[in-house]
């Protein structure tokens, strides 16, 4: 999944084609880019959209990557965490 649909919404009321596509990773989620075309211009934003993501090169962390990373920041929460905070 690369975002929540509501984001491209309004974009699809008022009639352009709009797309998400993955950048990146961040601690807590992945970060993402939204591209919106001119109005019937669907197929020319896919392209763009594909050359993004080939000039981005994001590739997805395999499960155990994953898991480190969580591990990861889930001690630098608890690490940095606020005293009194909730974990």
């Amino acid at each position: 999944m690369t975002g929540d649909p509501s984001f491209c919404t309004l974009w699809t009321l008022l009639g352009f084609p709009a797309i998400t596509i993955p950048t990146g990773l961040s601690a807590r989620s992945a970060l993402r880019n939204q591209l919106a075309g001119p109005a019937r211009e669907d197929i020319r934003l896919l392209r763009v959209a594909r050359w993004c993501e080939a000039a981005v090169a994001f590739e997805r962390p395999s499960r155990e990557r994953s898991r480190a990373a969580a591990l990861a920041a889930a001690r630098f929460r608890l690490r940095y965490a606020a005293p009194g905070a909730a974990p």
